[in-house]
């Protein structure tokens, strides 16, 4: 098995003082309902400080300490793709567009 075969071991510190839970569980769900295939576990890790830390096979993939800012959901999804060979990635699931067509609002 190579290294990018193995599944991702994903880990969401966030501040709990700072109320941070609700985020963290957000960037959870859409990380599990997009990349649920390729998770062997999503771990949220309550910490104090104002950190929103998301790291990946113990890599650091966002810091909000580094940038300032929250991450962006389609940041953390690009970066993540580099996790993955190319077919793996032409498999995620996606939330379908608005207004895309074929979405049954023709009359």
């Amino acid at each position: 098995m190579t290294e990018r075969e193995q599944k991702l071991s994903i880990a969401i510190a966030y501040c709990a003082r700072c109320n941070f839970l609700p985020r963290a569980t957000w960037v959870a769900q859409e990380l599990l309902h997009t990349y649920g295939d390729f998770i062997a576990g999503l771990t949220l890790v309550p910490e104090h400080g104002g950190v929103f830390t998301v790291t990946v096979n113990g890599a650091v993939l966002f810091s909000n300490k580094d940038e300032g800012r929250f991450p962006e959901i389609r940041d953390l999804k690009e970066a993540l793709n580099r996790f993955l060979e190319e077919e793996e990635v032409a498999t995620l699931k996606r939330h379908p567009k608005k207004g895309a067509a074929g979405s049954g609002s023709g009359a």
